[in-house]
């Protein structure tokens, strides 16, 4: 993981980061890394936050 302020992180098997997704951040895939399984999970104070974030998946899902 790559954020906007820390030195980049690798995690391995079972590991877990919290981060404050307010900075700028990335999750790549390590270097012979084949397959990872990601859980993201948010909150927010506004309550429209989950339409907004299926909003733009839906229209980066129907743009590819």
């Amino acid at each position: 993981m790559k954020t906007e302020f820390y030195d980049p992180v690798v995690l391995t098997k079972g590991q877990s980061i919290y981060i404050d997704s307010t900075i700028g951040h990335a999750y790549l895939a390590a270097e012979g890394c084949d397959e990872a399984e990601v859980l993201g999970v948010m909150s927010s104070a506004e309550d429209e936050l989950l339409h907004s974030l299926m909003s733009i998946h839906e229209e980066q899902k129907n743009a590819a």
